[in-house]
């Protein structure tokens, strides 16, 4: 079965966005079309997120900012 990989990068862009991830650099197909995405960084990022629990198959930042060092090994 294929699956549409720019699909579900568009899913796990609009799914961040849609819980309060912000956009800082690309966030779209890119303008020569095709399978082309444009390189996207999100800020803002929780861990309910789409992009921080699944792999994300395209051009996708997210940046997660911690609080303290430990509970990056803890994720």
């Amino acid at each position: 079965m294929l699956v549409c990989v720019w699909c579900q990068v568009e899913e796990h862009v609009k799914d961040a966005v849609a819980k309060g991830g912000k956009i800082v650099s690309g966030g779209a197909r890119h303008q020569l079309g095709g399978s082309f995405f444009e390189p996207t960084i999100i800020t803002h990022i929780s861990t309910d997120m789409m992009c921080a629990q699944e792999e994300t198959f395209g051009p996708v930042a997210p940046v997660i900012k911690y609080e303290a060092l430990h509970f990056t090994s803890e994720l």
